[in-house]
């Protein structure tokens, strides 16, 4: 779902940056290099931003390698330069505990030091989650009461892939069937 949130902004042409986090890298995901790739996603496209980056990698390589705090501020530099932008973490209980509540920390302090700035996280429903983002945040149950909307989800997604496949009509229709039980087992929390 997140990754459809993410091609309807681009689409729209406002910036935007993302991390699909995944749980077989847990052990190496950080908040640093989440947000490394949130500014490297924010600056390629954006030429008069890009030595605010170069900058930072000359005169400062060791912080910007070490410190959350160096990176939070270069996104924060980033941001400044930017229009309205979107941010958006998908899985975010995919990280260890307590370098998902920093990464949640980090990003709710510059959405309320940034206008610009949007930001969803998504994630199953964790008690570390939850209890940070208590009373911050207005959470979405999407497995609440949506089922088909989901499969109708899936389904149009599971159609508009089989016409680039070539299989017969049969394996096409075991392909629906195995997609709808997917769509019958999503689960998932957006916040936003």
């Amino acid at each position: 779902m997140t990754s459809v949130i993410a091609r309807r902004i681009e689409s729209r042409e406002d910036p935007v940056a993302f991390a699909f986090l995944s749980y077989r890298f847990r052990e190496d995901l950080t908040t640093l290099k989440v947000l490394h790739s949130l500014v490297i996603q924010l600056v390629l496209g954006q030429k008069r931003l890009q030595p605010i980056l170069i900058t930072a990698y000359d005169k400062n390589y060791r912080q910007l390698n070490s410190s959350v705090d160096f990176a939070k501020g270069l996104l924060r530099l980033v941001l400044d330069g930017l229009p309205m932008t979107f941010i958006l973490l998908d899985g975010l209980d995919e990280m260890l505990e307590t370098e998902g509540v920093l990464l949640l920390r980090v990003m709710l302090e510059l959405v309320n030091d940034h206008d610009n700035l949007k930001v969803l996280f998504s994630s199953r429903p964790e008690d570390d989650i939850s209890r940070f983002l208590a009373r911050k945040v207005s959470p979405i149950q999407v497995h609440d009461g949506n089922a088909a909307d989901i499969e109708a989800y899936v389904d149009t997604r599971a159609s508009s892939w089989l016409l680039d496949l070539p299989v017969s009509a049969a394996v096409a229709s075991e392909i629906r069937v195995l997609m709808r039980k997917v769509a019958l087992h999503a689960e998932g929390t957006l916040y936003t």
